[in-house]
């Protein structure tokens, strides 16, 4: 088990279990399907500021650029380095706990604080 400690207040925020082989695969799963959906978006952007950047009088220097998904261009990757990185603090902290909260919180009157 590890926590997230916050320097300030010195109180454990999030309690994280060891991830499970299958939950490694459910989320690689996962953020390949993503990939799939965010790459043509990505490659349009990319294509269109491309043309924008190379528009000139004369031709420009160099070789063309070619599209590469990578996560510089948009794509989603986990960290392999310990810790928890973005997708486990998604998964188990923001959409669990903080939207909900958030949509509580959002019901409350404020005039009346």
């Amino acid at each position: 088990m590890s926590g997230a400690v916050s320097r300030t207040t010195r109180k454990v925020h999030a309690i994280y279990q060891p991830e499970t082989k299958a939950e490694k695969e459910d989320a690689a799963r996962r953020i390949e399907q993503l990939n799939a959906e965010l790459e043509p978006l990505q490659r349009e952007e990319w294509e269109l500021l491309e043309s924008m950047r190379r528009i000139g009088l004369r031709n420009k220097r160099g070789r063309k650029p070619q599209w590469r998904w990578t996560e510089k261009t948009g794509k989603l990757m986990r960290t392999s380095g310990g810790g928890i990185d973005w997708w486990r603090r998604q998964t188990c902290v923001l959409i669990p706990k903080l939207i909900p909260f958030a949509k509580e919180c959002s019901k409350i009157d404020l005039r009346l604080l």
